[in-house]
């Protein structure tokens, strides 16, 4: 060893941070392909991630992918808990924080990236040694599917010398959410999972107690879940609940993977329009007073052109675009509406006027009519359903319903489908004779029991 990298050795050790964790994440210093932890508010799950990634780092050259299901900017990101860490650790001597990313002095790299809507940017990146996915709860199937495959780098490198690994967090809800499925019932083999709650954390702090023993006392079935880390059997004020239930369990079932896409028949494109909140598009076929649904897809933080282009990328025969009320403005546009846009792809006779504003009441005993005659493509509309299973309303202190349903992360998905059932409705807007007899209207009397070729099969 020449007297270079003697003092490079001797700089790693003094930078090594003394930093003590939870018995539990201890885990995390030790190689496997995943690392799961789950569990509720006030665990550290975060933090211990953070730490053990800058810890490890500081000591072994590496590439590290910071991830989310969403990222429209670094602010959305975990960089800030990260600097906060590496001040908390006595690690600014040896970590730079830059605009986009923070580099270690030994050439460790930490970087961030959304799951959903910088895919194409995670998918550059080569020589992935960790992917931290945070807050990885309502990512579906088939962004794990595109994810794994992208983080494979074999030994000898990795943070161990065994390969690249993929680290996931979250606060579980329900247990049929995808992460829950995938990464805690049914775990990929070599996977550690690690269930981690508040009483696992020796710093647990006095704030967070009190805030945790109020709700034990006033809600303890969601102090299980928010807490306790526990999985609920459904949501309290689910929408949908009552009709998902029924999707699932008629005999045959009405989310299968054997209902699929008919390349013979024209298919419906349904928006629910959104920028800084996600934007959320169903595809459907009509098959007489049947209807299928045959795909989903929800992103944030691009304009319509984006939407346009991944139709195309589906190469499906669009027969009509449902579009609701705000299409008309420049929303998601910066030079034309959004109706403008879709007229000038699709055509004027595919794009009919926009749906009117309407009450969430409305629109939802709309869906709920419909329901019945509803069925999912089990696999590409995976993360539309798991929408509307956390689609509810608002639960008061009190034990009260609020008026309307909550607007967040899953009302997206649940207001396209339900903009789909409003356009069914007579006298919704005008439709010209030969649009109602079309491929995406017509109703030949056919049902699912009369035809089952095609889309479900």
């Amino acid at each position: 060893m020449n007297l270079q990298e003697l003092k490079e050795r001797q700089a790693q050790r003094a930078a090594r941070p003394k930093v003590q964790f939870p018995a539990k994440a201890q885990f995390l210093f030790q190689p496997a392909p995943y690392k799961i932890m789950h569990g509720g508010r006030g665990s550290s799950k975060s933090w211990d991630f953070v730490r053990a990634l800058l810890a490890i780092g500081s000591t072994v050259k590496l590439f590290i992918l910071c991830t989310r299901e969403v990222q429209n900017s670094i602010d959305e990101s975990v960089y800030k808990l990260i600097v906060d860490q590496i001040t908390a650790m006595g690690l600014e001597g040896f970590y730079i924080p830059y605009d986009t990313e923070i580099v270690g002095k030994n050439g460790t790299r930490i970087v961030f990236a959304g799951l959903k809507n910088q895919f194409r940017k995670i998918k550059s990146y080569e020589a992935v040694d960790i992917c931290a996915v945070f807050e990885a709860n309502n990512i579906a199937d088939p962004v794990w599917e595109t994810l794994e495959p992208t983080i494979r780098r074999d030994p000898p490198f990795g943070p161990f010398g065994q390969g690249s690994e993929i680290w996931i967090e979250f606060n579980p809800e329900l247990a049929t959410d995808a992460t829950y499925k995938r990464y805690v019932l049914d775990p990929p083999p070599g996977a550690v999972v690690v269930e981690m709650n508040y009483d696992d954390n020796p710093w647990f702090p006095e704030i967070l107690r009190r805030q945790m023993e109020r709700m034990k006392e006033k809600d303890y079935d969601n102090y299980l879940t928010v807490w306790g880390g526990k999985t609920r059997k459904t949501l309290a004020g689910a929408v949908y609940a009552k009709e998902l239930q029924a999707a699932i369990t008629d005999d045959p079932p009405r989310i299968s993977p054997h209902i699929r896409h008919d390349p013979k028949r024209g298919v419906i494109v349904i928006f629910d329009l959104g920028r800084a909140d996600t934007c959320a598009l169903w595809f459907l076929q009509q098959i007489g007073m049947d209807h299928a649904v045959i795909d989903y897809y929800g992103n944030t933080g691009f304009d319509f052109t984006h939407y346009i282009e991944e139709i195309r990328l589906k190469k499906y025969r669009i027969v009509k675009v449902i579009l609701p009320h705000d299409a008309r403005h420049k929303v998601i546009s910066a030079r034309f509406s959004v109706l403008q846009q879709a007229r000038d792809e699709w055509g004027d006779e595919r794009v009919p006027r926009p749906l009117p504003p309407t009450p969430a009441s409305t629109r939802i005993n709309a869906l709920r009519s419909l329901f019945p005659r509803l069925y999912f493509a089990e696999g590409p509309t995976q993360a539309g359903v798991q929408g509307l299973t956390h689609y509810r309303f608002g639960v008061t202190d009190k034990g009260q319903r609020t008026a309307d349903p909550l607007h967040d992360w899953a009302s997206h998905p649940a207001n396209s489908l339900e903009h789909y059932a409003l356009s069914l409705q007579p006298g919704i807007y005008e439709r010209d004779e030969e649009e109602s007899e079309g491929d995406f209207g017509g109703g030949s009397g056919e049902t699912y029991q009369e035809q089952v070729t095609g889309w479900m099969r």
